[in-house]
């Protein structure tokens, strides 16, 4: 396990405990942008389509738990699982399971950065 991935499950591991213990669930949201913010540096020269699709479920599920009139932590976890897709060993992936969405194709890694960070000032 290389280091991003065993950084990945250790952060993972710790706001997936803080989800357990029902703590404030702005630090919660909190830990997770940071965390995504770390996953996409690490995949900086390399976000291709399966990067990028998991990338836009794991911030739609985050925006969904922030726009929620009540939140749970079930998209939070949801958002974990979709980051944790990220760094689903090349070999192993079935990146032809659906077809092509032109408009993930096109997302970049400043876009992505942008949204990540338009999530921080929304939670």
């Amino acid at each position: 396990m290389d280091f991003i991935t065993q950084y990945f499950k250790k952060e993972a591991d710790s706001i997936s405990e803080k989800i357990e213990r029902n703590d404030d669930i702005k630090d919660i949201r909190k830990a997770i942008v940071d965390l995504i913010i770390v996953c996409l540096e690490s995949v900086k020269s390399s976000l291709g389509y399966w990067e990028k699709q998991h990338f836009a479920e794991a911030i739609v599920n985050l925006g969904q738990n922030i726009n929620s009139p009540h939140p749970t932590t079930f998209w939070l976890s949801a958002c974990l699982v979709n980051l944790e897709d990220i760094f689903h060993p090349a070999a192993e992936r079935n990146e032809n399971y659906t077809s092509r969405e032109e408009r993930i194709d096109s997302l970049t890694y400043e876009r992505i950065k942008a949204d990540v960070a338009a999530m921080r000032l929304l939670s």
